[in-house]
């Protein structure tokens, strides 16, 4: 397994642990929160599943999300991501570094759909 890969999830495949009852938007929530200063201020806005496809044989996906969380300073903020993950012997798996994930503010969706693509299917 590449070292620049971390677990981020390992319960299984996730049947939608975090609450929203979909485990395509569970996994991207987890992504996210764990990349927050205050996880539990977290509150996702809305879903989109952007991409489905397969990263050396596993389940991968790109998955648009809107959300609000709390800044360091504690000011409630509304951001919106692309996070690509895949599923590998049960654990989502995403860059450590989180660049997986691309802010959605100018972005084209098919530019980031292209990006996310080839990052999560090499």
């Amino acid at each position: 397994m590449n070292t620049s890969l971390t677990m981020l999830v390992g319960l299984g495949l996730l049947l939608g642990l975090t609450g929203c009852g979909n485990p395509v938007f569970s996994n991207a929530d987890t992504m996210i929160k764990s990349s927050l200063q205050s996880p539990s201020s977290y509150k996702a806005i809305s879903h989109k599943e952007i991409w489905k496809g397969k990263r050396k044989g596993n389940d991968a996906y790109v998955v648009r999300v809107e959300y609000d969380a709390s800044n360091l300073f504690g000011a409630n903020l509304r951001e919106c991501v692309y996070v690509a993950y895949w599923i590998e012997d049960g654990y989502v798996m995403g860059d450590k570094n989180y660049s997986t994930a691309f802010e959605c503010i100018d972005a084209k969706e098919k530019d980031v759909l292209e990006i996310l693509v080839g990052l999560i299917s090499s």
